[in-house]
């Protein structure tokens, strides 16, 4: 594969498919992240980033044309030359793009990854690794893309063969707002509350007196009524200087999936013990 990017805005959006965050485990919470490898998969005018461990799966894609009222990622023009797929280490690539100071750079992935200026003047090679560490979530997520953005989801949607009946949609500012108030409690835990009058409420809660709920403003909400549990951060990946769109889609004790134009999030639901 071969490409040529924005090496800043690359290194922006590589950094956030760590999920680097609080991770509830047993009775404690902890910093973590899902994997310290992502997938780079060059194709249908695409570049499509992917990560995931057992629970969690998250994808980006940057399409080589975007329509600026689009896409969150404006401004991030990709110019394909060859496709392709390769894995490599977040931690080591993110460290490489930040030496550099210039608009483009090449990406080129044959037995290495090489990263250098559009001359050739200013280069990096790096390792690549055979396979990502999570195989099968990687597969999961190429599945929830289909040809680029933006993901196109009907209800009732499928995860293997679970339906997920219920879509709510929001602003990123609005999600924001109520996830800074579960993350005073610093648990990383979350837990979505459809209810049949069809609102919405997160909550947080390290014990039954130290808790935080608030209900969510929302553009559109439908479906069934359904609570779900999970663990590890989310909002971040979604995190930008203007506001966007998130679309969450939901079951009772299922999957749930957060999406906008060009990014995804999966998290598995949390199980006590």
């Amino acid at each position: 594969m071969q490409i040529t990017i924005n090496p800043k805005k690359l290194e922006s959006i590589i950094s956030k498919m760590l999920l680097k965050g609080k991770y509830f485990s047993g009775t404690t919470s902890s910093i973590g992240t899902i994997s310290n490898y992502v997938t780079l998969e060059v194709k249908n005018n695409c570049l499509n980033i992917y990560n995931g461990n057992n629970t969690t799966l998250c994808a980006f894609t940057i399409p080589v044309m975007q329509t600026p009222s689009s896409y969150v990622t404006n401004g991030t023009l990709i110019e394909i030359i060859e496709e392709g797929e390769c894995v490599v280490e977040i931690s080591n690539l993110v460290t490489r793009l930040k030496g550099f100071n210039i608009q483009t750079i090449s990406l080129k992935a044959r037995d290495t990854l090489v990263l250098s200026s559009l001359t050739g003047n200013t280069k990096f090679t790096m390792a690549l690794t055979l396979n990502h560490p999570n195989p099968a979530m990687i597969h999961r997520a190429k599945t929830m893309t289909k040809k680029g953005v933006p993901y196109a989801f009907k209800i009732p949607y499928l995860v293997g063969k679970t339906e997920l009946n219920s879509l709510v949609s929001t602003s990123s500012e609005n999600m924001g707002n109520v996830v800074k108030g579960c993350d005073v409690l610093s648990n990383g835990k979350y837990k979505f509350n459809l209810e049949e009058d069809n609102s919405l409420t997160i909550s947080s809660e390290t014990s039954a007196t130290d808790k935080y709920s608030s209900r969510l403003v929302t553009d559109s909400i439908g479906g069934e009524a359904a609570t779900v549990e999970f663990a590890g951060p989310f909002f971040p990946f979604f995190s930008e200087k203007d506001s966007t769109v998130i679309n969450i889609v939901m079951r009772d004790d299922s999957p749930i999936v957060f999406y906008s134009n060009d990014r995804l999030i999966l998290k598995a639901p949390f199980v006590e013990g």
